[in-house]
């Protein structure tokens, strides 16, 4: 079965991200085949630890300080900006900008085709 992928970037303390890692959660906890990892640009200026301590979130995080993971997938600055991947690693969906539910079911949807 296909997994999918979603990296949300951008510091999950960013409005838009906080308005959208609810719905990444929602859909990791709905979808547990599919693997969903938060990863956080060279722009966090805060400990995300101690945010993440705060918050209700589950979903695992990593940040790229570096930026190579950013660079990498093609991100832009824009944030926030999500990238989909399905299991072999082909990118389904690169774009900033929030995502939603629907748009991630309909990605999660074109793995099983």
């Amino acid at each position: 079965r296909a997994v999918l992928v979603p990296l949300p970037l951008g510091p999950p303390w960013a409005a838009p991200c906080v308005k959208e890692l609810p719905i990444f959660e929602a859909f990791s906890t709905a979808h547990p085949d599919a693997c969903v990892l938060a990863v956080h640009g060279p722009m966090i200026t805060e400990d995300v630890s101690a945010w993440l301590a705060k918050s209700e979130l589950s979903l695992p995080f990593a940040v790229d300080a570096d930026g190579s993971v950013t660079a990498l997938l093609g991100a832009s600055n824009v944030l926030p900006h999500t990238v989909v991947l399905d299991r072999s690693g082909t990118v389904l969906y690169n774009a900033p900008g929030s995502v939603t539910m629907e748009l991630l079911e309909q990605l999660y949807a074109s793995t099983k085709e």
